[in-house]
């Protein structure tokens, strides 16, 4: 039995953040299948409160170092808060998804982006946008305990530019945006 249980952990390749689960969605406007990843308070199943929202793109590295931040200073310099990175879109390339996704034009020429490919599918933030206001957003508010008027977007690079393209044209969806780094040159 020991053998075993060594053997079939030996095989995972999964690497497990503390307090997390994982929720399959299907966005109405791209039927793209998405992933969030949720990261909840360590105290969130003791007590009753509500917690602000914070919620990331690129989450391969932005969701792994957003949750240590949280673990390691909530409630010491920042506030706990539930944590949700939405994934690139399941079973396409990152680069095409994040293109597709986080740009707000057309621009199958542009040199700056990652590549010829994924441009061709560039230009649908606003589908994207659509996406986390109306399915996103009401499924975590429905699902956790989320403080009404404290909802944060992060974005960085072409995340920065459609967290930009979001405050001009969606601005009621978030409280607060933080962009690093947005992808200004594009287009």
């Amino acid at each position: 039995l020991c053998l075993s249980a060594l053997a079939s952990a030996s095989e995972s390749n999964e690497y497990i953040i503390n307090n997390t689960e994982t929720l399959a969605l299907t966005s109405k406007t791209n039927q793209q299948d998405y992933e969030l990843y949720v990261r909840l308070p360590h105290n969130y199943a003791t007590e009753k409160k509500s917690y602000p929202l914070v919620i990331l793109n690129d989450t391969g590295y932005s969701f792994p170092i957003a949750s240590g931040v949280v673990a390691l200073m909530a409630n010491v310099d920042t506030k706990d808060a539930i944590l949700v990175g939405i994934s690139y879109s399941k079973g396409i390339h990152p680069t095409i998804s994040r293109t597709r996704d986080y740009t707000p034009t057309f621009a199958p020429n542009e040199r700056g982006g990652h590549s010829r490919k994924a441009q061709q599918y560039s230009g649908k933030a606003k589908d994207f946008i659509e996406f986390i206001g109306t399915q996103v957003l009401p499924l975590i508010s429905q699902k956790y305990r989320v403080k009404g008027q404290q909802k944060v977007f992060i974005g960085h690079s072409f995340g920065g530019l459609l967290g930009a393209y979001m405050l001009l044209e969606k601005p009621e969806l978030f409280d607060t945006y933080i962009l690093g780094s947005p992808s200004f040159w594009y287009d």
